[in-house]
């Protein structure tokens, strides 16, 4: 038993196409095409990668001038106005949009996130434009950070205990 029928809705100008399980593994094996999904994983990795390596080498330098804890402040936060920068005058998108999950690991997408939906919502106002809606697409992550922080602190505390 299970699902018998696929409906496929918005193809052909809104149209809805009903379709049993064979053909959509049909249409999704004709579809699907694993060049550009192994070029996009490598593209990802290695735009990734490379933000990660370029604050690995800021941070080496600056705990040549700061104690540890300072460096990597500094280094999280210039990546932070870097990022908020570079979406600001529109080329973060770019980034994105060559890199795809490749920017979305790092501090760089969280940046990017908040600063786009500042941008997004500045025409209506400072509070209930920017304050209410910067948190929209961060939000999520900001909860379930600081839920699985907790957690992980009572575990250890409990862990602690015995």
């Amino acid at each position: 038993m299970g699902i018998n029928y696929i409906i496929l809705s918005k193809i052909n100008n809104g149209d809805n196409l009903l379709i049993n399980r064979n053909q959509y593994k049909a249409l999704t094996k004709e579809k699907k095409d694993y060049k550009v999904i192994s070029i996009n994983c490598l593209k990802a990795f290695f735009t990734g990668g490379s933000i990660c390596l370029v604050g690995q080498v800021l941070l080496n330098f600056l705990e040549k001038y700061f104690e540890q804890k300072l460096a990597i402040s500094v280094m999280l936060l210039t990546f932070i106005v870097l990022a908020s920068f570079l979406t600001a005058i529109g080329v973060f998108d770019y980034i994105g949009q060559f890199a795809h999950a490749g920017t979305v690991i790092p501090i760089t997408g969280f940046s990017n996130s908040m600063t786009s939906s500042a941008l997004e919502y500045k025409s209506e106002g400072f509070l209930l434009g920017i304050g209410a809606n910067t948190f929209k697409l961060a939000g999520s992550i900001i909860v379930l950070g600081t839920f699985f922080g907790y957690l992980v602190g009572l575990i250890k505390y409990l862990w602690s205990l015995i």
